[in-house]
């Protein structure tokens, strides 16, 4: 009788050594670094045609003008680095936002682009101790437009190496969404752009987005159709 227990030890043992050994493969998973290849980075000069496009955009709007501004993703990522990046009177970068203990920080934001949709990746690091954890949260999703607004709708996510699914979904928003928050304004403004659409540049061939000063017919028959 007293090997029984022995035995129950041993299993829980073996359990509990397993349990340990997933943890770990699944941290060094959701922390593994993440190179983006292709993605095209932020300069002070996009920063700048970003913002000039985006005043000329709104500019038409109020003026009642038919037509579009494009963005290359260059300039959207240089676009997103005010939101976390420190920049002097000329444009030029000084210094990286100062990290809030306690919470999840955004380090970065970066867009990929493709002509049917898109991912956007986030850096999200956790002061702790003296030190930092940093993850990467990639989003692939397309525009989607219903009720007259534009949402992103997210078909796949991924933190570092590791997909999640589905039903884990909304624990990581609930983590990692904070960390967005300043990105909130980018989203809001986009949500009353009257057509928007990933299309290919005619001599680049380089997806770039396309922001229409009024409702064109096509773009938004095109995001309303059930994929």
């Amino acid at each position: 009788m007293k090997a029984q227990p022995r035995r129950i030890g041993v299993m829980l043992g073996i359990t509990g050594f397993g349990v340990f050994l997933l943890a770990g493969y699944f941290a060094v998973q959701i922390t593994a670094k993440v190179d983006l290849v292709g993605v095209e980075l932020p300069d002070a000069f996009d920063a700048k045609e970003a913002r000039r496009k985006l005043e000329v955009l709104e500019s038409a709007r109020k003026e009642t003008q038919v037509g579009y501004v494009r963005l290359s993703e260059a300039e959207i990522n240089s676009h997103l680095s005010k939101h976390y990046d420190v920049y002097d009177g000329k444009g030029i970068k000084t210094n990286d936002r100062k990290l809030v203990p306690g919470q999840w920080n955004l380090r970065k934001a970066r867009i990929d682009l493709r002509s049917e949709n898109f991912s956007f990746y986030t850096w999200h690091v956790y002061p702790i101790g003296g030190k930092s954890i940093e993850v990467v949260w990639e989003r692939i999703g397309h525009l989607d437009r219903s009720d007259k607004q534009w949402r992103p709708q997210i078909e796949f996510t991924r933190i570092g190496r590791q997909s999640i699914p589905a039903w884990m979904l909304p624990r990581v928003q609930a983590v990692l969404e904070p960390g967005d928050e300043v990105l909130k304004k980018e989203l809001d403004f986009l949500a009353g752009v009257p057509a928007i659409e990933l299309r290919n540049n005619d001599l680049t061939r380089r997806t770039e987005v396309r922001l229409y000063t009024y409702a064109e017919t096509n773009v938004i028959a095109k995001a309303s159709a059930p994929r």
